[in-house]
């Protein structure tokens, strides 16, 4: 569900990766500990999905959980902190248009 869901979302189509994004966390959060990068990149592709829909407070709420979980971790590798580092970006993005208007 997760491969499939981010390829919706490359190809801009968040309303068909939704459902596949959201069941890769659910599968995720019942077979991984709260803490596993596995689980921080399936929360951060679905928050990258949200803030696509126009949904910044979701991504902003999944952001959170995936920093943590990564955030858990001495060393985390740069296939988990890239994606989550263009996702901060983003979110920085929405905050400064929400700001300026």
């Amino acid at each position: 569900a997760f491969v499939q869901g981010r390829a919706d979302l490359q190809l801009g189509h968040p309303r068909d990766a939704l459902p596949l994004l959201q069941r890769a966390v659910e599968l995720r959060q019942s077979t991984v500990d709260a803490v596993s990068p596995v689980l921080a990149m399936a929360q951060i592709g679905l928050a990258d999905c949200y803030l696509d829909l126009g949904d910044s407070a979701k991504a902003v709420d999944l952001a959170a959980a995936a920093k943590r979980a990564l955030g858990s971790h001495r060393e985390v590798g740069m296939q988990y902190l890239r994606p989550f580092q263009n996702l901060e970006r983003r979110l920085r993005q929405v905050n400064l248009m929400a700001k300026h208007g």
